[in-house]
């Protein structure tokens, strides 16, 4: 049944063009309601999160978050830091069959034969045109058991340099307190690390960041805040949601919203299941990252956004 359904697995997965502000790019996606979608689920959850994985390793990873990636590299006792993002360039494409076999080899205890067979039926369970599709159950999960072992290798040689190193998904995060360690020298011994498993340093995406650094909508230094681009997101939603008037009716506010570029939002709203959808994550999203110090400005700000989401969701709730 199983090799059935492997070999009609380019039916199991749908195309999605997602807009990028750099651009576009095309995803698969499987099918929840597919017999494939059932295998990887089985695979994920019996045997690929089984897996221990270093603690540097913070994306895909149960009780793990984009926290957990953050914040190591808060300063400690009021020690100023220095930052380094790097990415790996088609991180999902850059992993096939040989490198799936090579980091299951371990996990699978058979003979010989029964090994190799085992192997490359997993593979092909989990690969597309002999590649990780991102929209696969069980990409994330074999990516991390791939790079298990450079995150070891690179998380070793930071130690030796007294540098905090994280990782989330394609994200490498470095800091320490002296500027200079995470010099050219550096970089160049990271991208001789990826190279020696066939990944690539998206030399685009470099990030320095001197006692702070912003990324994806953070920005991580003495402390760690929600950066005004993250914010602005949901101001601008306001701001629509007030133009003009308030809104009479749901297709009134969902033509103002998808006139609107998201930055950190690439579907257009369709229903308002939608908008209601939209702001409570974003309202459970901020409650996440409240700071504990109730009398900090940050907490005080971040509240004001809490309190406006709630009684836009209590408006909306009411139109029709």
């Amino acid at each position: 049944m199983i090799s059935k359904v492997v070999e009609n697995k380019i039916n199991s997965y749908k195309e999605i063009t997602i807009s990028k502000h750099s651009g576009s790019r095309t995803i698969h996606c499987i099918n929840n309601n597919d017999q494939l979608y059932g295998i990887q689920r089985n695979l994920v959850d019996n045997l690929f999160s089984k897996v221990a994985l270093p603690d540097n390793i913070c994306g895909f990873v149960k009780k793990r978050s984009y926290r957990d990636f953050l914040v190591p590299h808060l300063w400690n006792n009021n020690e100023k830091r220095y930052y380094l993002r790097l990415d790996i360039s088609d991180f999902f494409g850059s992993i096939n069959s040989a490198k799936i076999h090579d980091a299951l080899d371990g996990l699978i205890d058979l003979d010989e034969e029964k090994k190799v067979k085992m192997l490359k039926l997993i593979s092909e369970i989990c690969t597309l045109n002999d590649i990780l599709p991102q929209g696969a159950v069980t990409s994330p999960a074999i990516s991390n058991i791939v790079f298990k072992r450079l995150d070891v290798r690179i998380r070793n040689y930071c130690r030796k340099l007294n540098v905090t190193y994280t990782r989330y998904a394609d994200d490498l995060l470095f800091s320490t307190t002296k500027e200079k360690t995470l010099g050219g020298y550096f970089v160049k011994k990271i991208v001789g690390i990826l190279k020696s498993s066939g990944f690539i340093l998206n030399r685009k995406k470099v990030k320095r960041g001197k006692f702070e650094i912003s990324l994806n909508g953070f920005i991580v230094g003495e402390n760690i805040r929600i950066s005004r681009k993250k914010k602005r997101d949901i101001a601008a939603f306001f701001f629509l949601y007030i133009r003009g008037g308030k809104p009479k009716n749901i297709v009134e506010i969902l033509e103002r919203l998808n006139d609107y570029d998201f930055r950190f939002r690439q579907k257009l709203f369709t229903s308002k299941n939608d908008i209601i959808n939209y702001l409570a994550g974003y309202r459970s999203f901020i409650i996440d990252w409240l700071p504990q110090e109730t009398e900090s400005n940050v907490h005080k700000d971040l509240k004001k956004i809490i309190d406006k989401i709630q009684e836009t969701l209590e408006e909306i709730e009411e139109l029709e």
